[in-house]
């Protein structure tokens, strides 16, 4: 028993360290894309730079041969004598780092072909950066291009987008401002609505919250005439606590006993009595 492990041990170092013979570029490889260099597949009868979608992944070599009976097949795996009955596959893998390739190359050990490398895909005859709209499995595969670090794989299409709070717009991912569409707060706060900013549970667009209007590009606390729903909406501007909310009209007005005057609630006086009639 001790042997037959040993045995095993010496067949795995050996196969591991076991190196392929090259040919030279251009040479004829008759089917066999070991005899050509590295950075080369066989295109019957020679051998050529390697390019997208080539084979990468091949066996290397069958070392139980100390028993002269393994054989490596086209499956990739060593057939090993009944006796271990195991079977073992010793592979390599072959440069994709050259010809359209160049560095964003890899050998996709699943597939046994040469691949554009996590956060680009294989577009125009080149490895290109992911961005919008990207197929995607990770948000690592968004980040490369255009979208950057706001890059994420939405779990639902997979594919790239915007993270929470930004949107595609002019070709970046943009923060979220007035009237973008969202879904919920969170959606509304990374632009110019900051931390002001909700997502309007009708409409599904975000605006100012309620004690808030949007002017000038940006959201500033209600004031006379702005719209409102509470009182407490007419209260952090310029009518202070002498706001209040009609319940009618739905907009901001002085209580009673005060009057709209030069930009502020005014007390009543000097007998001037103000009714406003609901």
């Amino acid at each position: 028993m001790e042997s037959t492990y040993w045995l095993l041990a010496v067949a795995v170092v050996m196969s591991m360290s076991y190196v392929s013979v090259e040919g030279t570029p251009g040479s004829n490889c008759t089917g066999n894309a070991k005899s050509c260099a590295d950075n080369e597949t066989c295109s019957d009868p020679t051998c050529v730079t390697r390019e997208y979608n080539d084979g990468c992944l091949f066996p290397v070599k069958c070392l139980f041969g100390l028993l002269a009976s393994d054989t490596c097949g086209h499956s990739m795996k060593c057939v090993c004598v009944a006796t271990f009955s195991v079977y073992v596959k010793i592979s390599s893998n072959g440069s994709c780092t050259w010809g359209n390739l160049g560095d964003k190359g890899v050998c996709d050990n699943t597939t046994g072909k040469c691949a554009c490398t996590t956060g680009y895909s294989w577009e125009a005859e080149k490895c290109k950066a992911n961005g919008y709209g990207h197929a995607c499995t990770a948000n690592e595969d968004c980040k490369s291009g255009n979208l950057g670090d706001k890059g994420v794989c939405d779990t639902t299409t997979r594919k790239c987008a915007c993270i929470t709070g930004y949107s595609w717009e002019a070709e970046k991912c943009a923060a979220n401002g007035y009237n973008h569409t969202c879904s919920n707060e969170n959606d509304c706060q990374s632009g110019n609505l900051g931390d002001k900013g909700v997502c309007d549970n009708t409409t599904k667009m975000c605006d100012c919250n309620d004690s808030y209007s949007w002017k000038g590009d940006n959201c500033t606390a209600n004031g006379y005439n702005d719209a409102c729903n509470t009182t407490p909406d007419c209260q952090l501007g310029s009518l202070g606590e002498n706001g209040t909310c009609n319940i009618a009209t739905k907009m901001c007005h002085c209580k009673d006993g005060f009057f709209w005057e030069v930009d502020m609630c005014k007390a009543n006086g000097n007998g001037i009595y103000f009714i406003y009639k609901v």
